[in-house]
Formats: C-alpha cells, structure tokens, sequence
C-alpha cells in the first residue's frame, strides 16, 4: 500500500500541471522577437507584452530610449495586425477558439505624456480595444510608469492597470486592476527553501483572494523555472522564449 503515495503524489502533479496551456503564457519583451506580436499571437499566447516611448507624438516600441527607432510603432506592430485580426475573425482574436487576448503596454516614458496619445489611438477601434462595446476585445494593461492609483479614473474604463501586491487599492481602483506582477526576488533555482516558498506562497494566495491573477518577472526562463511557477500556482508564465514554452505547455 505504501508504494502507491508516490504514484498518487506523481499524478496529482501531472494533473496539475495539465491545467496549463499557451492560455497561460506571457510573451515578455515580445517586440524583441524576430518576428513581434505574429510569433507569440500564432502559439495563442493570451498575454503579450509590448515597452513603449512617446517621442515626438509617436509612440514607438523599444526597451531603451537609445533603442527608440521610428519606424518601430506601437501602431505597426501591434495595433494594426490586431485590427486586421478582428476583422478577419469577426470581431475575436482567433478564429478557431474563444481565448481573450491582453497587451500589456509598459510605459518607458511618463504617463502624464504617454497615456493620452495611447488612448487617443486605441479608441478608434472600439470593437477591438473595449470590452464593454466588444467582449472579445483585447484588454489593455498599463505597466511600467503607470499614474498614480488615484488618476487611475481620469482614463476610459478600457483602460487597465497592472498592480503591485506591496499597493494597498481602494476598491474603485481595485476595480481597474487586471492582474498583478511582481519581480521575482527569490534565488534563481529550480528549488526554493521552505522559508523563500511560503513568501511566495503568501503573495499568491493574497492576489488571489482578491480575485486577480499574478505573474512574476525576472525569473528563469527554463523548463525547470516553469515547472516551479506551476507548481505554485503562478496564473501567467513569463518568457522570452515562445515556441520553447509554447511546447513544453502542450
């Protein structure tokens, strides 16, 4: 009897596991594949991540400010093939399934000057950008140099907001969080100590008891990290490595 304690625990792991697909994927620094968005859209990722510079009332899509080329727009790389999408599959991301798509925009430069030429270029596809006209619309998430909690309401509802688990929100701007990120402070291994894992524990448990999802960035992107992030029950799985994860997860 006492053999089968390690096949039950085995199966319970591998069930576990198998609730996992490319829906809980996050493609990280997308715009820095060879080929942006297409690659990470193809493995129906439902998480795509796009830094974004505001220069000269441009929106251009870049990690750094020196990296900041025109010609590399947020609206060619992203917004345009989103729009074509919609039109071909009427009105949904994909054709072939009812996944829902998010882009997370990490804003490189400040909100007061970024936000509003973003607003400004999504709402001219209502259908595609805004849940409450399109329920299969793209939910947009804003990261990186985000307003302050309470200017969250200065922006249309289509806009979301990216939260951090150390941010105590009222519930109106609990409301426009869409998930929550962390940076992965814990050693980079395949194993954590009993002390590091009941911290993480702790984060996820408390971002899921508001009812919101969590990814953590800045961790390894090898099969053993993604294992250790399913097996903590992590929502989004961060890479830069789309079809390594794309078939580990299938």
């Amino acid at each position: 009897m006492k053999n089968i304690f390690p096949f039950l625990l085995f199966f319970l792991c591998v069930r576990l596991n198998a609730q996992y697909t490319v829906q809980n994927a996050h493609s990280h620094n997308d715009y820095a594949n060879r080929v942006p968005f297409w690659t990470a859209y193809n493995a129906h990722f439902e998480s795509i991540e796009a830094d974004i510079f505001a220069v000269d009332g441009a929106l251009i899509v870049a990690h750094s400010k020196s990296e900041a080329k025109k010609g590399r727009t947020l609206d060619d790389l992203y917004i345009q093939p989103l729009v074509l999408r919609y039109e071909q599959n009427r009105n949904k991301p994909w054709p072939d399934y009812d996944g829902k798509l998010q882009l997370l925009i990490d804003l490189k430069t400040p909100a007061a000057s970024t936000l509003g030429l973003l607003v400004d270029r999504l709402k001219q596809y209502p259908d595609v950008f805004d849940r409450s006209v399109n329920p299969h619309a793209v939910q947009i998430v804003i990261t990186g140099n985000m307003p302050k909690p309470a200017d969250f309401g200065m922006y249309p509802s289509f806009i979301m907001f990216d939260g951090r688990p150390s941010t105590t929100y009222s519930p109106e701007q609990l409301e426009r969080i869409a998930l929550y990120s962390a940076a992965w402070n814990m050693p980079k291994s395949k194993s954590l100590t009993a002390a590091d894992r009941t911290k993480v524990e702790e984060t996820i448990r408390t971002v899921h008891e508001l009812n919101k999802k969590i990814r953590f960035w800045a961790t390894d992107d090898t099969p053993e990290a993604w294992k250790m992030l399913m097996d903590l029950g992590v929502d989004y799985i961060n890479t830069d490595k789309i079809n390594e994860l794309a078939e580990y997860l299938k």
